[in-house]
């Protein structure tokens, strides 16, 4: 169930909340694959993180600078090692 965010994740946003980084959430229960979203800011750039129902992920940083697309990644069902290391690539095209 979509409601049900995986702990690595709830761990990981937490944190880029605590480093001051804007995390806004959003939860689509509509339609046959419900997705959670994670969109955060930073001054370097605007990321989103998105899981659907289905296992499904996507995960992508557009750059405040240029407006380009600088990382993307599309996930199926990740294991923790997969999931932990596509986070910490995310995560240092997102930080200041």
């Amino acid at each position: 169930m979509i409601s049900d965010c995986p702990q690595k994740l709830t761990e990981f946003i937490s944190r880029l909340s605590e480093d001051g980084l804007l995390v806004e959430e959003t939860i689509n229960t509509q339609g046959e694959n419900p997705s959670r979203r994670f969109d955060v800011e930073s001054n370097k750039s605007l990321g989103r993180i998105v899981l659907w129902n289905s296992g499904e992920w996507e995960l992508e940083a557009i750059s405040v600078e240029t407006g380009e697309l600088v990382f993307w990644r599309s996930l199926n069902q990740p294991e923790d090692l997969e999931l932990s290391e596509t986070l910490a690539i995310w995560e240092s095209h997102t930080q200041p």
